[in-house]
């Protein structure tokens, strides 16, 4: 059975999608946000292994850390508005 058009648009369009996610992925597992063993939580976060992640907070890893110096303030409207 031959593909039609329509079919290989959306192949091409679903590899776009898959490619787009893995390079997005990519790129926020190169950022490291959190200092001391808090580095390794973030790493088990990004790559979403829940055994590690419990491994990374037994091994003293918290998640409190500050936000980098140089790090700007956010903008636009306040997504959790305290009214």
């Amino acid at each position: 059975m031959a593909t039609t058009p329509s079919q290989m648009i959306r192949k091409l369009l679903l590899a776009l999608l898959v490619l787009t996610g893995m390079e997005h992925k990519q790129a926020m597992a190169e950022t490291i946000y959190f200092t001391g063993p808090n580095i390794s939580l973030q790493k088990t976060v990004d790559a979403d292994d829940p055994a590690a992640i419990s491994q990374a907070l037994q091994n003293g890893a918290g998640g409190d850390d500050h936000a980098p110096a140089n790090l700007p303030p956010p903008t636009g409207p306040d997504p959790f508005p305290h009214t």
